[in-house]
Order: C-alpha cells, then sequence, then structure tokens
C-alpha cells in the first residue's frame, strides 16, 4: 500500500469522539434516541508524532458521518446503550480525482451501571458508573482500502467514571476506560495476513451545566495505543493511533414537543500520533421518551 494509501486508512473517523458513557442514568422504562450528522476534515496529519502536511496529491481528507445513537432504561441503576455509524469518507485532492467509500461502520452496544451514590443535604450528589461492552463491524467493508471507513476488527471496552453534580446544575465528571482490540486481518501485496492491533488506554475529564432548559459541557480525551509501529513501520491496521482531543456540546430541548430537542457539538485534535488533525462539527435531533 502507498504512502497516501496508508495515511487515509490509519485516518478513519472516531465517530463516538469521547465516548458514549457519560454520568446521567435514563431511569426504569425511559429512553433517549438520537439521530445526529457530523463532519470532519484535515490537511495536516500526524506521521508518528510529527505533524506534517498531507502530500500535494491528496488534498484534504473529509469525513460525513450519520449516528444513530438509543439508550434504555432497564433499571433505574442500569442501562443499555447502543450505536451505529454510517460513515463517508473522501480525498480531495487540488487536481485529478479523489476516492471515496461508505458504509456502515461498527455497531457499539454498551451496559452501563451505576453501583454507588452519596447525596449531600444542599449541595448534590457524588455517584460512579462502571460499563463494559463490544464494537464489531457491522457491515463487510474494506479496511485497507485507500479511502476505508474503519479499522474492522472487533474490540471490547470497560470503562470507570467517577463524577460529582451540584443542586444547582453544575456537574463534572472523569472517567478512564481500556480498548482490548484482538486482531486484524488484512492483505499485504496480495498476502492475507494478521495481527493483533494495539490495546488503548482512554481517560475523558468533562464539566457542565445542566437543568431542564439548558445543557452544556466541555470536555477533554487522551487516548493513549499501546505498543505499535508508526506508519511506514509495519502494516496497517497494527499502527499505534494515539490522540488528545477537547470539545463542547450543547443540548436544547424544543418545548412545544414533550421529550424533543437539539444538539450541536464542536472538537479538535490537539495532538496525535499517526493520525490526521481534524476539526469536527455536529448536529443531531434527540427524543427522550417513556416505554414502560
Amino acid at each position: 500500500m502507498s504512502f497516501a494509501a496508508v495515511l487515509l486508512t490509519a485516518a478513519t473517523v472516531n465517530v463516538q469522539a469521547q465516548g458514549l458513557i457519560d454520568g446521567f442514568m435514563r431511569g426504569q422504562g425511559n429512553a433517549t434516541v438520537a439521530l445526529s450528522f457530523s463532519t470532519e476534515s484535515y490537511d495536516q496529519f500526524y506521521v508518528g508524532s510529527e505533524e506534517n502536511d498531507l502530500p500535494a496529491g491528496l488534498g484534504e481528507i473529509g469525513t460525513q458521518s450519520v449516528n444513530l445513537y438509543a439508550a434504555v432504561g432497564v433499571f433505574d441503576n442500569l442501562d443499555v446503550v447502543f450505536a451505529l455509524p454510517y460513515i463517508m469518507a473522501e480525498s480531495s485532492p487540488a487536481e485529478g480525482a479523489g476516492t471515496d467509500e461508505s458504509g456502515l461502520q461498527d455497531a457499539s452496544l454498551l451496559v452501563k451501571w451505576k453501583p454507588w451514590s452519596l447525596n449531600v443535604n444542599g449541595l448534590g450528589e457524588v455517584f460512579a458508573v462502571l460499563a463494559a461492552g463490544i464494537s464489531t463491524p457491522a457491515a463487510d467493508y474494506m479496511a485497507n482500502a485507500p479511502v476505508a471507513i474503519g479499522h474492522y476488527y472487533t474490540q471490547a471496552e470497560t470503562r470507570l467514571l467517577v463524577g460529582a453534580r451540584l443542586d444547582n446544575g453544575l456537574f463534572g465528571n472523569v472517567q478512564i476506560g481500556y480498548y482490548s482490540k484482538g486482531e486484524a486481518d488484512f492483505e499485504v501485496d496480495g498476502m492475507e495476513m494478521s495481527a493483533a492491533v494495539p490495546d488503548a488506554l482512554d481517560f475523558v475529564a468533562k464539566a457542565g451545566f445542566a437543568n431542564s432548559d439548558f445543557y452544556v459541557d466541555a470536555w477533554l480525551q487522551n487516548q493513549d495505543s499501546r505498543m505499535g509501529p508508526d506508519i511506514m513501520q509495519g502494516p496497517f491496521p497494527i499502527q499505534e493511533i494515539s490522540f488528545v482531543r477537547t470539545g463542547v456540546n450543547v443540548y436544547v430541548p424544543i418545548k412545544v414537543v414533550e421529550g424533543l430537542g437539539v444538539s450541536a457539538g464542536m472538537s479538535g485534535t490537539l495532538d496525535g500520533q499517526n493520525i490526521g488533525k481534524a476539526l469536527r462539527f455536529s448536529g443531531g435531533v434527540v427524543y427522550d421518551m417513556n416505554i414502560w
């Protein structure tokens, strides 16, 4: 695979951004469904840990996604979360034809459990959340195509979140997660191969404000891949992919329709390894309902 193709393939979008887990439980019988659209692009890439301009023949790399998210409260302290994105990725060189790929990416299913909370009279609540789940390809897409929509491997995820929520609406939490990524199948010079994909440690810090009229948060995410080769030092997709990202999210309910709201977000890559320096925008529609 050419250097350009490696860049394109290794830079597939992380559509979940700062992750699927937050500190808010849905409550027994309640559900949230969201449909969102996001777009991101970049013309600079971290080759190893060094920031470089993309080769002239690549131009700008753009990725759009339509994301379905659903969370159901099985009990007051137990949620089930599902997510499925449809990805459209393309390159846009200044001269000549670009390349593109689209399709369903990876389906994710997680269980979120709140085993402990402590109410402090006059202040708020301190709590802990545990989560575990799996994501796996939802379609037979090409992971080593010139423009790829995903990495095509199954990964398991475990998380611990510790947070606090004040009675005045302010909240904050930190979470640490571990991704166990298993093995990936790929092709090198016409030969079918498989190799272990480096696991990753993920840290997210978030702070914000929430009440019945408005929600806003700011977050910082640091994902640190375990030992693996840099681009051009080993076959895709077993490169070490790490990054530091930050962003903001806003949600506003539409009071004329009970349970309906709109969301918007923005995020960017501050630092990375074997990944594009992308700027991302998103927006969506959210609906909360009681199903039993």
